[in-house]
Protein backbone atom coordinates (compact mmCIF):
# COMPACT_ATOMS: atom_id res chain seq x y z
CA UNK A 1 0.00 0.00 0.00
CA UNK A 2 1.09 3.59 -1.02
CA UNK A 3 1.63 5.91 1.80
CA UNK A 4 2.15 9.39 1.78
CA UNK A 5 5.73 11.53 2.30
CA UNK A 6 6.02 12.09 6.14
CA UNK A 7 7.22 15.88 5.82
CA UNK A 8 4.27 18.58 6.23
CA UNK A 9 2.42 19.59 3.34
CA UNK A 10 3.92 17.25 0.96
CA UNK A 11 1.78 15.37 -1.21
CA UNK A 12 4.30 12.93 -2.90
CA UNK A 13 3.77 9.36 -2.55
CA UNK A 14 6.94 7.83 -0.22
CA UNK A 15 9.51 5.44 -1.70
CA UNK A 16 9.12 1.98 -0.80
CA UNK A 17 10.51 1.06 2.70
CA UNK A 18 10.56 4.59 3.17
CA UNK A 19 8.37 7.24 4.91
CA UNK A 20 10.03 9.86 2.68
CA UNK A 21 9.50 10.84 -1.18
CA UNK A 22 12.29 10.90 -3.70
CA UNK A 23 12.25 14.86 -3.14
CA UNK A 24 12.54 14.38 0.52
CA UNK A 25 14.58 11.52 0.90
CA UNK A 26 17.99 12.92 2.20
CA UNK A 27 16.50 15.92 4.32
CA UNK A 28 16.22 15.53 8.22
CA UNK A 29 13.39 16.40 10.48
CA UNK A 30 12.36 19.06 13.05
CA UNK A 31 13.62 17.39 16.69
CA UNK A 32 10.81 18.71 18.31
CA UNK A 33 8.75 15.85 18.71
CA UNK A 34 5.01 15.28 16.75
CA UNK A 35 6.75 18.08 14.15
CA UNK A 36 7.25 17.73 10.43
CA UNK A 37 8.77 20.60 9.29
CA UNK A 38 11.92 20.09 7.72
CA UNK A 39 15.73 21.24 9.19
CA UNK A 40 16.56 24.81 8.76
CA UNK A 41 19.47 25.01 11.35
CA UNK A 42 20.86 23.19 14.59
CA UNK A 43 17.92 20.53 14.14
CA UNK A 44 15.34 22.50 14.35
CA UNK A 45 13.19 24.19 11.99
CA UNK A 46 12.53 28.02 11.78
CA UNK A 47 9.43 27.43 13.93
CA UNK A 48 11.09 26.14 16.83
CA UNK A 49 14.19 28.03 16.89
CA UNK A 50 16.31 26.89 13.55
CA UNK A 51 16.18 30.68 12.71
CA UNK A 52 17.65 33.16 15.03
CA UNK A 53 15.45 36.28 15.99
CA UNK A 54 16.83 39.11 16.55
CA UNK A 55 18.11 40.03 19.88
CA UNK A 56 16.20 43.33 20.55
CA UNK A 57 13.36 42.70 23.67
CA UNK A 58 9.88 42.11 22.11
CA UNK A 59 11.39 41.92 18.33
CA UNK A 60 9.92 38.77 16.35
CA UNK A 61 11.73 39.52 12.96
CA UNK A 62 14.77 37.24 12.46
CA UNK A 63 17.94 38.15 12.91
CA UNK A 64 19.82 38.78 9.05
CA UNK A 65 23.54 38.85 9.39
CA UNK A 66 24.21 38.90 12.77
CA UNK A 67 22.31 39.07 15.79
CA UNK A 68 19.80 42.08 15.20
CA UNK A 69 17.26 41.93 11.98
CA UNK A 70 17.35 44.57 9.12
CA UNK A 71 15.32 47.33 11.46
CA UNK A 72 17.44 47.16 13.95
CA UNK A 73 20.99 46.96 12.36
CA UNK A 74 21.68 44.06 10.89
CA UNK A 75 23.36 43.45 7.47
CA UNK A 76 21.39 43.93 4.76
CA UNK A 77 21.75 42.47 1.21
CA UNK A 78 20.65 45.81 -0.33
CA UNK A 79 23.01 49.11 -0.99
CA UNK A 80 21.22 52.20 0.03
CA UNK A 81 22.48 55.68 -1.28
CA UNK A 82 25.18 57.04 -0.15
CA UNK A 83 23.46 60.74 0.07
CA UNK A 84 23.28 61.25 3.44
CA UNK A 85 19.95 60.73 4.85
CA UNK A 86 18.71 58.98 1.47
CA UNK A 87 17.07 55.42 2.56
CA UNK A 88 16.55 54.55 -1.51
CA UNK A 89 18.18 51.62 -2.82
CA UNK A 90 21.80 52.40 -4.32
CA UNK A 91 21.99 51.96 -8.52
CA UNK A 92 24.68 52.96 -10.47
CA UNK A 93 27.57 54.91 -8.38
CA UNK A 94 26.70 54.09 -5.27
CA UNK A 95 23.66 56.57 -5.91
CA UNK A 96 19.82 56.32 -5.89
CA UNK A 97 18.44 57.28 -8.76
CA UNK A 98 17.38 60.75 -7.89
CA UNK A 99 20.38 61.75 -6.50
CA UNK A 100 22.27 60.12 -9.93
CA UNK A 101 22.43 56.45 -9.88
CA UNK A 102 20.37 55.77 -13.04
CA UNK A 103 21.24 56.03 -16.77
CA UNK A 104 20.07 59.29 -18.66
CA UNK A 105 19.03 59.39 -22.18
CA UNK A 106 21.52 58.63 -24.98
CA UNK A 107 20.00 61.29 -27.06
CA UNK A 108 22.23 64.61 -26.92
CA UNK A 109 20.47 67.20 -24.49
CA UNK A 110 17.56 64.92 -23.07
CA UNK A 111 17.58 64.90 -19.02
CA UNK A 112 14.97 62.06 -18.71
CA UNK A 113 16.11 58.66 -17.80
CA UNK A 114 17.09 55.81 -19.87
CA UNK A 115 14.50 52.98 -20.01
CA UNK A 116 14.78 50.59 -22.87
CA UNK A 117 18.15 50.45 -25.38
CA UNK A 118 19.97 53.48 -23.46
CA UNK A 119 16.77 55.93 -24.56
CA UNK A 120 13.51 57.30 -23.05
CA UNK A 121 10.51 56.60 -23.22
CA UNK A 122 9.64 59.60 -25.41
CA UNK A 123 12.70 58.96 -27.65
CA UNK A 124 13.03 55.17 -27.76
CA UNK A 125 10.27 55.24 -29.89
CA UNK A 126 10.97 57.68 -31.97
CA UNK A 127 14.28 55.89 -32.84
CA UNK A 128 12.21 52.81 -33.75
CA UNK A 129 12.56 52.19 -37.75
CA UNK A 130 8.52 52.67 -39.14
CA UNK A 131 6.83 50.22 -41.28
CA UNK A 132 6.07 51.27 -44.53
CA UNK A 133 2.75 50.28 -45.32
CA UNK A 134 2.24 48.69 -48.42
CA UNK A 135 -0.67 48.42 -50.21
CA UNK A 136 -1.58 44.93 -52.23
CA UNK A 137 -1.98 44.83 -55.99
CA UNK A 138 -5.76 45.30 -57.31
CA UNK A 139 -7.66 41.67 -57.42
CA UNK A 140 -9.08 40.72 -60.89
CA UNK A 141 -12.97 40.89 -59.22
CA UNK A 142 -11.89 44.96 -58.19
CA UNK A 143 -10.54 45.71 -61.47
CA UNK A 144 -13.40 43.88 -62.98
CA UNK A 145 -15.55 46.36 -61.20
CA UNK A 146 -14.03 49.16 -61.88
CA UNK A 147 -14.21 48.81 -66.10
CA UNK A 148 -18.15 47.98 -65.04
CA UNK A 149 -18.21 51.03 -62.96
CA UNK A 150 -16.42 53.30 -65.81
CA UNK A 151 -17.08 51.48 -69.37
CA UNK A 152 -15.34 55.17 -70.44
CA UNK A 153 -12.26 53.75 -69.34
CA UNK A 154 -11.95 50.50 -70.94
CA UNK A 155 -12.57 52.45 -74.54
CA UNK A 156 -9.52 54.74 -72.96
CA UNK A 157 -6.94 52.14 -72.29
CA UNK A 158 -7.83 50.66 -75.84
CA UNK A 159 -7.04 53.78 -77.76
CA UNK A 160 -3.72 54.34 -75.26
CA UNK A 161 -2.70 50.44 -76.23
CA UNK A 162 -3.37 51.27 -79.70
CA UNK A 163 -1.26 54.29 -79.77
CA UNK A 164 -3.50 56.85 -80.87
CA UNK A 165 -3.88 58.44 -77.02
CA UNK A 166 -1.11 59.93 -75.07
CA UNK A 167 -1.67 59.12 -71.38
CA UNK A 168 1.93 60.65 -70.31
CA UNK A 169 0.74 64.63 -70.57
CA UNK A 170 -2.30 64.15 -68.32
CA UNK A 171 -0.79 63.18 -65.42
CA UNK A 172 2.55 63.72 -65.60
CA UNK A 173 3.34 66.30 -63.24
CA UNK A 174 1.54 64.80 -60.64
CA UNK A 175 2.47 61.23 -60.92
CA UNK A 176 5.70 60.80 -62.11
CA UNK A 177 6.33 57.07 -61.78
CA UNK A 178 3.15 56.42 -64.23
CA UNK A 179 5.29 57.37 -67.29
CA UNK A 180 7.89 54.32 -66.04
CA UNK A 181 5.03 52.12 -65.61
CA UNK A 182 3.45 52.33 -68.31
CA UNK A 183 6.56 51.80 -70.47
CA UNK A 184 6.66 48.82 -68.68
CA UNK A 185 3.55 47.72 -69.58
CA UNK A 186 4.16 48.65 -74.02
CA UNK A 187 7.60 46.84 -73.15
CA UNK A 188 5.40 43.90 -71.96
CA UNK A 189 5.94 40.96 -74.99
CA UNK A 190 2.50 39.85 -73.54
CA UNK A 191 0.87 43.08 -73.89
CA UNK A 192 -2.41 43.35 -75.83
CA UNK A 193 -1.40 45.03 -79.61
CA UNK A 194 -5.53 45.09 -80.99
CA UNK A 195 -8.53 46.33 -79.87
CA UNK A 196 -9.69 42.60 -79.65
CA UNK A 197 -7.05 41.97 -76.89
CA UNK A 198 -7.65 44.61 -75.12
CA UNK A 199 -11.07 43.59 -74.42
CA UNK A 200 -9.42 40.09 -73.14
CA UNK A 201 -6.40 41.42 -71.97
CA UNK A 202 -5.95 40.50 -67.81
CA UNK A 203 -5.45 44.14 -67.07
CA UNK A 204 -3.57 43.56 -63.55
CA UNK A 205 -1.89 46.83 -63.18
CA UNK A 206 0.04 48.46 -60.29
CA UNK A 207 -2.78 50.65 -57.70
CA UNK A 208 -0.94 53.70 -58.45
CA UNK A 209 -1.92 53.63 -62.20
CA UNK A 210 -5.63 52.59 -61.47
CA UNK A 211 -5.47 55.57 -59.12
CA UNK A 212 -4.26 58.09 -62.26
CA UNK A 213 -7.08 56.84 -63.82
CA UNK A 214 -9.67 57.33 -61.42
CA UNK A 215 -8.64 60.70 -60.82
CA UNK A 216 -8.82 61.48 -64.61
CA UNK A 217 -12.08 60.67 -65.20
CA UNK A 218 -13.44 61.50 -61.66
Amino acid sequence: MQTQCVFNDCTAIALPDSNKCDFHKNRKMCCVPACSNQVYARGRCVRHGGKKKCQVPSCESYARGGDFCSEHGGASPKRYCSVPGCQKQAHARKRCVRHGGGRLCKLPGCRQHARLAGFCHRHNESMMPTKEIVEPPLTIAEMDDIFASDPSMLSFLNEWMCGTTDLEPLIVHDMVPIKQERDFIKCEPNAPTSPVEVETFDWHLDPQIWRGLETMFA
